[in-house]
């Protein structure tokens, strides 16, 4: 879903993504499958808050929730150099904005059985984090609509 023209990095800071698609005839079973990962590596940072994530379609919201994984501990192994302090924990531990060090991200499946063929405007609303210093809170998202074809 990203578009021209819109500032991929840092755009959920002023816009939203907006992608408009048209549904040919015969197609049915609708979904978007959608996946999110926050990033930016301070405190206050997307990375390390969770953060709503809404999904509207022609206006409608049809899908909200907040990504988060507090599993990323379990593959510390798997992460040997990232950042260890002092008090034994690493950065590879702490809870993310859907992602951990090391793992795949899955997607979400958001059913559209009642979308109809024709043209729709598909808009993903995250709040940003505020920049810190020289840095700042990004989302990376991507979605793709599949179907049944008659």
């Amino acid at each position: 879903m990203e578009m021209t023209g819109q500032e991929y990095g840092t755009m959920f800071e002023k816009d939203s993504l907006t992608v408009t698609v048209t549904i040919p005839q015969g197609v049915s079973n609708l979904k978007l499958r959608y996946i999110t990962t926050g990033h930016g590596g301070w405190g206050g940072g997307d990375e390390f808050n969770p953060k709503l994530n809404e999904i509207f379609v022609d206006g409608q919201r049809v899908y909200h929730f907040i990504p988060w994984r507090t599993d990323c501990a379990v593959y510390r192994l798997s992460n040997p150099a990232s950042g260890n302090f002092g008090s034994g924990l690493s950065s590879s531990d702490l809870s993310r904005s859907n992602w951990c060090p090391g793992t795949l991200t899955l997607p979400v499946d958001v059913p559209l059985p009642h979308l109809k063929p024709g043209t729709h405007t598909f808009k993903v609303a995250i709040p940003l984090g505020k920049p810190e210093g020289g840095s700042f809170s990004a989302w990376n998202v991507s979605g793709t609509l599949i179907g049944d074809k008659k």
